[in-house]
């Protein structure tokens, strides 16, 4: 969960992709090399290995994600 202006900082998966399903809010999505969109309540997302995306909380409310990922998937932040 998180409250609107949250942001998840610019990350990728190196060795996996992740998914989520937006349960609750807005959120908008930032993916390397595709136009910005603000997924809502109902959307599933993949984020494709080794790309690079960002995170925030649009909207008034906050957002519940439901992210699906391997276990001790790593994470890696560029410069």
């Amino acid at each position: 969960a998180a409250p609107p202006g949250d942001r998840v900082p610019r990350r990728f998966r190196p060795d996996t992709r992740e998914w989520f399903a937006v349960v609750e809010g807005e959120v908008r999505v930032d993916i390397e090399g595709q136009a910005p969109f603000v997924a809502t309540r109902g959307s599933l997302v993949n984020i494709p290995r080794h790309t690079i995306y960002a995170l925030e909380t649009v909207g008034a409310g906050p957002s519940l994600r439901f992210v699906v990922n391997v276990a001790h998937a790593t994470t890696a932040y560029p410069d």
